[in-house]
């Protein structure tokens, strides 16, 4: 039973560690509204929401868009 409650709990690590986002845009300059300076960052979206901001993202998107020298402004129109 020890055995392979070992096996799997790294198991569910791992799938709990792989968060599938449905797109992930990489390595944008992001303008965030704030009046702040803007900073090459990454935008996860999920269920048509974005659901993360932030210098680098760890999950994988089902899409992946490459955003290098573009501008990125989650949330405007």
């Amino acid at each position: 039973m020890i055995k392979r409650t070992i096996l799997i709990i790294p198991l569910i690590i791992l799938i709990i560690g792989c968060e599938r986002y449905d797109v992930v845009i990489r390595d944008g300059m992001i303008y965030d509204g704030s009046g702040s300076k803007p900073y090459q960052g990454d935008v996860a979206i999920k269920n048509d929401k974005i659901v993360s901001v932030a210098k680098s993202i760890e999950g994988k998107g089902k899409e992946e868009i490459d955003a290098s020298g573009l501008a990125v402004s989650p949330g405007f129109i």
